[in-house]
């Protein structure tokens, strides 16, 4: 059986909208000789930030399933928005700062990349939002060699449901999505509108966009 290292910062029991769709994934994959060992956050790490836990959503999942759950210390979020200064390094730093889930993004780099080699896990797939573990995942793949699929379960630059600090961050924002979109070896969207504005946005990169929807 195949492996892939599945990146989901929103998984069961995390009880989010965008939790649902990593999952049925999940469940869905062994049946498709394709085994996923799964890396997201811990159950502290949700409470944390307010979310709420519901253990049914793990009914379903593989009995044997890996799971690596990686803490969420946000202490540089939390200083900052402590003091009440947060737009400061999001404005001037908005790489290092993408959003609220970017030190997690980067904190689950080193753990990826070891279960990458001492498995020879062939695959990443990483699913965004959060759009950092897609960008942390690029680094992943270059220094593993590893195929990256990435889960775009919405558009980046293009939805509302994202805030940028300014006008120039934007601008970066689109850049750093380019960059994901250039550097996976396949792109998934959730609807034909989605990739029919992806297509027009990158048309260099049409054959690797596909489309699975939510009802699969």
């Amino acid at each position: 059986m195949s492996k892939v290292l599945f990146i989901s910062y929103f998984f069961a029991p995390h009880n989010d909208a965008g939790t649902f769709r990593s999952v049925n994934f999940v469940k869905r994959l062994p049946g498709k000789g394709i085994e996923p060992i799964v890396i997201t956050t811990t159950r502290d790490s949700i409470l944390e930030k307010g979310g709420r836990i519901d253990e049914t959503i793990n009914q379903g999942l593989p009995a044997d399933i890996e799971i690596i759950r990686i803490e969420d210390t946000n202490s540089a979020f939390k200083f900052w928005s402590k003091i009440k200064l947060y737009r400061i390094p999001w404005t001037l730093c908005y790489r290092k700062f993408i959003d609220v889930y970017a030190s997690w993004s980067r904190s689950m780099v080193d753990p990826a990349v070891e279960k990458i080699k001492s498995e020879s896990i062939p695959i990443i797939y990483v699913s965004c939002a959060p759009i950092s573990a897609a960008y942390s995942a690029i680094k992943i793949k270059k220094r593993t060699g590893a195929k990256l699929v990435v889960d775009f379960r919405d558009p980046f630059t293009d939805a509302y449901g994202y805030i940028f600090p300014g006008k120039i961050n934007w601008k970066v924002a689109g850049k750093i999505e380019r960059q994901i979109v250039e550097e996976a070896d396949s792109v998934i969207v959730n609807t034909n509108e989605v990739k029919k504005l992806f297509i027009r946005k990158y048309p260099s990169f049409e054959s690797k966009i596909n489309v699975i929807t939510n009802g699969y």
